[in-house]
């Protein structure tokens, strides 16, 4: 037969993640090169730290993670990282489902509740995140990140010692829906703290 050939498209599979100083926002705080690194005030700082994970491809992607890692050699750890993703997409997580099921649980109540307010005082309650939108997650549990998605994520930098440097890197990872292809990408984030001044040093 003369019948055309065809051809399929395999979506591009992409993902990205931005880690910056929290307080400093997105482009000051990137901070990729330990030349640029933030200088904190002492040892006993915690900074907080801000990710942005978003799917820059044409595939939407499940299993995605974020993770981060100190470099050898330097000093300090980020823990506790969190990420804030849809209620309503977290339901079709398993690992997150439980999570999705109690938030929504807990929006019904404030919902009912809120029906023996009056129409000021529901307002407020909504004003004020009582309607459950999003759900908090362990960075490692975020899931789904449909195309052209993001995600904001925290975490808590501490234990940087004087005269040291802190480097890292944030790495998210995820795979197509489609076929399982996997992908990552990573980004670094530098910090450090100066050892005193010698006693009797003239500063400044």
């Amino acid at each position: 037969t003369n019948e055309p050939p065809i051809f399929t498209l395999t979506p591009k599979v992409a993902i990205d993640v931005e880690k910056y100083t929290l307080d400093e926002g997105l482009e000051k705080g990137d901070r990729d090169d330990a030349k640029d690194a933030l200088t904190l005030k002492s040892a006993k700082d915690v900074t907080k730290i801000g990710f942005l994970v978003k799917n820059t491809g044409d595939a939407d992607l499940v299993d995605v993670t974020l993770t981060d890692k100190t470099h050898e050699g330097t000093t300090g750890n980020v823990t506790d990282i969190t990420c804030e993703i849809p209620a309503d997409q977290a339901k079709t997580d398993q690992s997150n489902k439980d999570k999705a099921d109690k938030a929504d649980k807990a929006d019904k109540a404030d919902k009912a509740e809120s029906k023996d307010k009056t129409a000021d005082q529901a307002k407020a309650a909504l004003a004020n995140g009582s309607t459950s939108k999003t759900i908090t997650v362990a960075g490692d549990k975020i899931g789904t990140l449909k195309v052209g998605q993001s995600v904001t994520c925290t975490g808590f930098l501490s234990g940087v010692e004087e005269g040291t440097l802190h480097s890292d890197t944030a790495t998210a990872e995820g795979k197509s829906i489609y076929n399982g292809k996997k992908v990552s990408d990573s980004d670094d984030w530098h910090a450090k703290v100066n050892k005193p001044a010698p006693r009797g040093a003239v500063t400044g």
